[in-house]
């Protein structure tokens, strides 16, 4: 071999070298991944890849999880996967470590971050046994940190992520106050599953008292139910809405009770319904009842025996909302992921001066009102239809309402209430720029929801006050992770029937037939080369 060949080789050999150490080198700076899913579940939202604008000083993310759980389970290494991608996106502003929660010896440091041990089923030679497991996330900026103390459900694991680093930057949480409108409900007895998802999703809570100020504080408000709610009640947040404020509305035009029997009375004179007619929300005191509607059990007497048997019953008063019928173009339903109302009534939006109304959920086209009477009793399934075909239609079930909004107390005084000593200012009769959204149905989210397995109604109340709040960059994440989730996608009894059948002919009849009918044929034709080769094999043994 020359020198000069030698040398040659050399050079390319170190030029090798060179590339592969900067390939190695860009690729821990450079991050792609292509993800081909459908809802793209495996790769972070713009918002998130653009975080590091918002940071001005380095952010630390440690993920705490134990080995038991590394190693039975897929979730820790999703969120690692999760975690590095923000860091990957974040121009180094974002630095990631993953700890063996048991064995770093950081017990008591997870407990002042406030991540709990959770108990963890293992199995193990047949003898089943309880551990205590860690998988939470701690995010660290500066002298400050917030905690994710549940790291596991990875349907919504990008929006807790996105918002907790959002909150530790700043320093901040939101504040939202609840006023719950119905003398029968309480925030502490009926809504523990929109408490655990507000908080979740960061927000500080408070409940309101009927009548009380509201404070400067006050990002967003939510009100639910009606039934019990007057003018002296209502003022403080129509005075909120006049400062700009946000409120989410979810009220009612028939009040159902259940407590005692079920039956139902229109609220024709009440208050809330008046003051959202003056925003240009009018909602009827009717039912409004949907072909598309739940299938719930319920107690019956049984005819025969006098004894007490649940039975499955479609129910047209808690219908279930069809996405074919939600805006696409509002950021809280442009990826919808499901609703379930209960007890809704018509809405429908009238014009007003200054502010932007838009319907974005409405009823299927096979959906009807129920007027007077208001049978709900499931034992009364033949009154449901009774007005069905004089009132079959569409109907509005939830509005968003932005712009300048004009008083409830306008040319009026601030009401008063015997007892007590509010000392109102004058009435503003003219709003900033603010934000309603407004659903016809008080009940949706109760925890009526484990009874019909309508956990995401919480998560669209927590999308609408992230929406309010101007987070509707935030909302992208969270309707884009949950997805309801039940076998519903066909309505038609029929239809499904039908492709039921066609599943099973396929495969337990035309595979294997399929199947069987390939080997035949490849039997076929090698029997056939194999009596060609013999023929040949004889042709040339005679001809020889």
């Amino acid at each position: 071999m020359s020198v000069k060949k030698f040398r040659e080789e050399n050079i390319l050999s170190l030029l090798v070298i060179a590339v592969c150490v900067l390939t190695a080198i860009a690729s821990s700076l450079l991050f792609f991944r292509l993800d081909l899913t459908q809802d793209k579940k495996f790769s972070i939202s713009k918002i998130s890849r653009n975080l590091y604008k918002e940071i001005p000083e380095t952010l630390s993310l440690t993920y705490y999880v134990s080995g038991r759980l590394n190693k039975d389970q897929s979730n820790p290494k999703h969120i690692e996967d999760l975690l590095r991608s923000y860091a990957a996106a974040s121009h180094g502003k974002i630095r990631v470590q993953v700890k063996d929660a048991d064995a770093s010896g950081e017990i008591s440091a997870m407990a002042d971050f406030g991540i709990p041990s959770q108990q963890y089923q293992v199995v193990e030679r047949n003898q089943r046994s309880v551990a205590n497991v860690y998988t939470g996330i701690v995010v660290e900026y500066l002298d400050r940190f917030e905690t994710i103390p549940l790291a596991w459900d990875l349907t919504n694991l990008e929006y807790e992520l996105t918002r907790t680093i959002r909150k530790a930057v700043s320093g901040s949480g939101g504040v939202l106050e609840v006023l719950v409108g119905d003398a029968d409900k309480t925030w502490a007895n009926e809504y523990k599953l929109l408490a655990q998802a507000l908080k979740q999703s960061g927000w500080t809570v408070r409940e309101h008292k009927a009548g009380a100020a509201v404070g400067d504080d006050v990002e967003v408000m939510l009100v639910l139910g009606n039934s019990k709610l007057d003018d002296y009640d209502l003022y403080p947040v129509d005075q909120f809405i006049m400062r700009g404020g946000k409120v989410f509305f979810g009220v009612k035009g028939v009040d159902v009770m259940t407590t005692y029997g079920m039956y139902a009375q229109a609220l024709s004179d009440n208050a809330t319904l008046k003051l959202l007619k003056t925003y240009g929300v009018d909602i009827k005191p009717e039912l409004v009842l949907d072909a598309n509607c739940l299938t719930i059990p319920f107690q019956m007497q049984d005819q025969a025996s006098g004894q007490l048997v649940y039975s499955l019953v479609r129910y047209p008063h808690w219908l279930s909302v069809n996405q074919k019928f939600v805006s696409a173009e509002n950021p809280v339903t442009s990826r919808f992921a499901g609703l379930d109302l209960f007890w809704a009534s018509p809405l429908t939006l009238d014009s007003v001066a200054g502010l932007q109304a838009e319907v974005i959920a409405k009823t299927t086209t096979q959906a009807w009102k129920s007027t007077k009477d208001f049978p709900i009793n499931p034992q009364q399934e033949a009154s449901f239809y009774l007005e069905s075909q004089e009132t079959l239609g569409q109907y509005g079930l939830v509005g968003s309402i932005s712009g300048n909004f004009p008083s409830y107390f306008k040319a009026r005084k601030a009401p008063t209430r015997e007892g007590e000593k509010a000392q109102w200012m004058e009435p503003v009769e003219s709003s900033a720029e603010a934000r309603i959204v407004v659903v016809s149905s008080a009940d949706f989210a109760t925890d009526l929801i484990n009874y019909s397995k309508s956990e995401f109604n919480v998560n669209f109340v927590s999308a609408c006050a992230d929406w309010l709040s101007s987070d509707s960059d935030l909302v992208s994440i969270k309707t884009r992770s949950y997805k309801d989730n039940r076998l519903n996608k066909i309505e038609d009894e029929k239809r499904k029937n039908s492709l039921i059948f066609l599943t099973y002919l396929v495969t337990l009849g035309l595979v294997p037939l399929g199947v069987v009918a390939f080997g035949v044929i490849r039997f076929v034709r090698r029997k056939r080369r194999a009596s060609v080769a013999r023929g040949k094999e004889i042709f040339n043994e005679i001809s020889n």
